[in-house]
């Protein structure tokens, strides 16, 4: 649902973003739970390269030698 931000009263800040909700009942339910209603955003190509090269070194160093 698309909720206006100059028609409702529910809002709540959170990470610097604001959310807006249509009642109470859905915001009380952001509150609890904000990850679960939140896409989480994918890594980017520099986090899926440092996840891999981690995994191969088993999270040590690499040496240049």
């Amino acid at each position: 649902m698309k909720v206006e931000s100059d028609k409702t009263d529910h809002f709540f800040k959170y990470n610097g973003e604001e959310y807006y909700f249509c009642c109470n009942g859905c915001l009380d339910s952001f509150k609890k739970e904000p990850g679960k209603y939140l896409k989480q955003k994918p890594k980017g190509l520099w986090e899926r390269y440092l996840d891999r090269l981690a995994k191969s070194t088993g999270g040590k160093a690499m040496k240049c030698h």
